[in-house]
């Protein structure tokens, strides 16, 4: 009863509105330019030049396979935060810059991390 009053005071229209559709990797229409934007906007660099932004400024957020597990305000930070709260279960997934270098975003993935932490002395 109280359902076919809903119905009568909120009749559906006959067709509803489409929705556009968004994935994170596909973009707003299911095309392939937003990922590509993404990542074509980090930049990987060398060590070498890693080891010069080490004291620089900026925001580094330090990720784990379970998410982000903190934050530093330079890269030594980020890269003793990483070297301190690392575990077998749960290992280092990469560093990203949130403050962009040269306008892009700096990612340093799992393998450059561990060899910059050796050059840093930063390894358990």
């Amino acid at each position: 009863m109280l359902a076919s009053a809903l119905v009568h005071l909120f009749p559906m229209p006959a067709s509803l509105p489409q929705v556009k559709r968004f994935s994170p990797t596909h973009g707003p229409l299911g095309g392939h330019g937003t990922r590509n934007k993404m990542l074509a906007e980090r930049k990987r660099i060398r060590n070498s030049e890693l080891l010069k932004l080490l004291d620089s400024p900026g925001t580094w957020v330090v990720r784990a396979r379970s998410g982000a597990i903190g934050n530093g305000g330079s890269l030594r930070t980020a890269l003793e935060l990483a070297a301190r709260k690392s575990s077998p279960d749960d290992p280092l997934q990469s560093i990203v810059s949130i403050t962009r270098f040269e306008d892009r975003q700096v990612e340093i993935s799992r393998r450059q991390l561990l060899e910059l932490m050796r050059t840093t002395h930063l390894e358990d």
